[in-house]
């Protein structure tokens, strides 16, 4: 078959589908059934055996994200510091030794993105790519810096996160749309300013607000009201988190109220509430979004609870499938029956899955 360019109208691009994948596999991940003559057994160990996680990115054209040939062979005019990895693909061992991998997080996902972006460049130049993910709350994740509200305090300084500069919104009440805001007061203050021992430091939801014009200097009003008390308890309480998995679960939580449990709580209960129903905190973007929107591109993430819209479902159960036929519990033959499952789907496999979604997304529009 030979692939057939698009008619593209003046200042129109390509677009470049990739779905992205994570999946895992065990050591001693057998298949479950088998054929067997009168008498005979299979002998398998109790445990799974050691973790193998993987994430990836897959197109409908070449399956991979692999550079080519030629591609391969210009890398070695580069220094080594500038060199593109043949595959997009990381695979892991993570494990609780320091001598280990560690678990899979959103710094070596930004991390495998951009080196995927610098590949598509040389691969597809000139084109626009969307990056389509599942909705999971670690996809969901915000940048440290982000508009979040449940990491303020009502007043200023202490211990609070340090966020970005925002642009006060053009539907403010009181005429102070388009204005500039920052969260933190200037490094310098004058000694009659009102808060002149939080020079550098941030300011607190109720600063914010006054400076919005939403709370008038002398009004009495709770920082976060028993709703929002309640409502961040019904959270699951996980315990033996590490700092950066707890902030992960705070982020997700502020977007995690149904409509209408937006629409039946007060607009104007508290401080917190005021601030999260503020377009800038509410739009808040994720760190996939950001990284991948400012290189020009788009990002997209999937519903949750239809894994039918992606076509890494199919592509891992003949992978999953290949390798329990061939793992023998040693950990070295695991490791490479990985890398061997996902590359030998054949490419015609993983083009029928793409169109099998496709379907699935035009029966729904």
């Amino acid at each position: 078959m030979e692939a057939i360019p698009p008619s593209l109208g003046a200042g129109e691009m390509e677009h470049i589908i990739i779905f992205h994948h994570e999946s895992s596999f065990h050591a001693n991940d057998y298949q479950s059934e088998y054929w067997l003559k009168p008498g005979e057994q299979v002998l398998k160990k109790k445990d799974k055996g050691r973790l193998i996680m993987v994430s990836d990115f897959s197109i409908e054209e070449t399956g991979h994200i692999v550079l080519t040939a030629e591609l391969r062979k210009a890398q070695l005019s580069l220094p080594e510091s500038e060199r593109l990895p043949d595959h997009a693909r990381i695979v892991i061992c993570p494990t609780s030794k320091a001598t280990g991998d560690s678990y899979w997080n959103m710094e070596q996902m930004i991390a495998q993105l951009k080196t995927v972006l610098r590949m598509l460049q040389a691969l597809y130049p000139n084109k626009k790519y969307v990056f389509i993910f599942d909705n999971s709350s670690a996809h969901n994740s915000l940048a440290k810096d982000a508009l979040t509200v449940t990491k303020m305090n009502v007043n200023p300084g202490g211990k609070q996160a340090h966020m970005h500069d925002t642009v006060i919104l053009e539907n403010n009440p009181h005429g102070l749309g388009g204005q500039s805001q920052s969260m933190q007061f200037p490094n310098e203050l004058p000694l009659t300013h009102k808060h002149f021992q939080y020079a550098g430091q941030p300011k607190g939801m109720r600063v914010i607000l006054e400076e919005r014009g939403l709370v008038r200097p002398s009004e009495k009003i709770v920082g976060v009201c028993k709703d929002c008390k309640v409502s961040r308890s019904r959270k699951p309480q996980i315990e033996g988190l590490s700092p950066a998995e707890e902030a992960l679960i705070a982020d997700e939580d502020e977007g995690d109220n149904t409509e209408e449990e937006e629409e039946t709580r007060l607009k104007d209960y508290c401080m917190q509430r005021i601030l999260l129903l503020q377009d800038d905190f509410k739009n808040e973007k994720s760190l996939l979004e950001k990284v991948i929107e400012e290189a020009g591109h788009v990002c997209l993430f999937l519903p949750k609870f239809h894994p039918e819209l992606n076509p890494i479902e199919m592509y891992w159960g003949w992978a999953k499938q290949y390798f329990r036929e061939r793992s023998n519990g040693n950990f070295r033959t695991p490791l490479k029956l990985v890398h061997e499952a996902l590359d030998v789907c054949p490419l015609m496999t993983i083009r029928k899955s793409f169109q099998r979604v496709y379907r699935y997304m035009s029966a729904y529009r």
